[in-house]
């Protein structure tokens, strides 16, 4: 079921021309996405996310609204304040976690991502992942599913919490599933609450301006 192989090369539609061998990208934890001339990028913020360096657990999303598109910031709109309370609630602080999405900027009309969108991505996500090394990986929303499931990472699917906030039936696996994500991370030895300052931080800021 899990599926472990990294893609060979860029995009074969390189909506992100830096993937279609037009330079180097810029690394996915220090900003800069908006330099990449990506069709997607060209309105609003990228938005690559946030979180520590070495997080031991990944939250990874569909793609940002116009909340976050507007502040670079990933899940801070009504569905980001929505996971901020479960995740409370589960005992797990979202200062422990880092959290990006599949998409690194918002679709037009906020549809959602088209495969070769997300094609042009997934380079972007999976050097993320090897970036931070993260021991869990949360993969929200059927756009996250789709994510290569690599080995010496436990996977936890659940529903986004977008989804969460309308379906009560959601509502109730979704935070179910925070509490076996908390149970997890207690399992592994982490910490489920951390407050780090802020230069050791990726992302709180993301652009040309520093």
């Amino acid at each position: 079921m899990a599926r472990s192989r990294l893609p060979g090369g860029p995009a074969a539609d390189p909506l992100c021309p830096q993937f279609a061998g037009h330079g180097q990208p810029p690394d996915p934890l220090a900003g800069g996405l908006d330099r990449l001339g990506c069709l997607l990028c060209a309105d609003g913020k990228p938005v690559p996310g946030e979180g520590p360096a070495d997080a031991g657990v990944m939250l990874i999303g569909q793609n940002p609204g116009a909340e976050e598109s507007r502040l670079g910031r990933p899940f801070v709109g009504r569905a980001g304040k929505y996971l901020d309370g479960a995740l409370k609630a589960s005992g797990i602080n979202r200062e422990a976690l880092f959290i990006t999405s599949v998409v690194k900027c918002r679709t037009p009309h906020n549809r959602k991502p088209a495969a070769r969108e997300i094609a042009a991505c997934l380079p972007l996500l999976l050097e993320q992942v090897r970036q931070v090394r993260p021991r869990i990986i949360v993969l929200m929303g059927e756009i996250a599913w789709k994510t290569p499931m690599l080995p010496g990472i436990t996977y936890l699917t659940t529903y986004h919490p977008a989804a969460a906030m309308r379906f009560p039936l959601v509502r109730q696996k979704f935070e179910a599933d925070l509490k076996k994500l908390r149970s997890l991370m207690e399992e592994a030895g982490m910490a489920t609450c951390r407050e780090k300052p802020r230069n050791d931080r990726l992302n709180e800021r993301v652009g040309g301006d520093g």
